[in-house]
């Protein structure tokens, strides 16, 4: 046994499948914020309402992911090609992470205040993801133990 042998899964494991429509990925994100903090569903909320939210992959669409603060409105625009991936929903709530810090930093009175460097930029989108695992089963089916006995 080598030590890249242990990150490989056995034959048969069948993929994590998190959701299955970019609607489905928002809903849930949105259900996971809310868990988190009411006024992190709400800024995806926000955003859903206003369609600044471009997730599933399409033919012709540039590849990527990424968060784009809109300084009139104040409510960012977060694009991304989802395809129903694990991959995806650790994307989406990292871009969450951003868009949340775009809503607190947007009524700043100063906008040298709401300019930071990149190091400071991904505190906010890596604590979110860190911060939102522990609500990860929003995105999966869980089954009730006592179902199985």
């Amino acid at each position: 046994m080598r030590p890249w042998d242990i990150d490989a899964e056995p034959a048969g494991i069948k993929p994590l499948v998190p959701f299955k429509t970019s609607e489905e990925l928002i809903e849930k994100s949105i259900a996971c914020f809310t868990k988190l903090r009411p006024f992190f569903g709400e800024c995806l909320k926000k955003m859903q309402e206003l369609k600044h939210l471009d997730l599933e992959s399409r033919k012709g669409k540039a590849p990527g992911g990424y968060n784009c603060p809109l300084a009139e409105s104040g409510a960012p625009f977060i694009f991304m090609n989802a395809a129903g991936q694990m991959h995806d929903v650790t994307t989406m709530l990292h871009e969450g992470g951003h868009a949340v810090h775009s809503f607190l930093a947007h009524p700043l009175e100063l906008n040298g205040f709401k300019d930071y460097p990149m190091e400071i930029a991904e505190v906010a989108s890596m604590a979110m993801e860190l911060f939102s695992m522990d609500e990860w089963e929003t995105f999966f089916y869980r089954c009730n133990r006592s179902e199985k006995s």
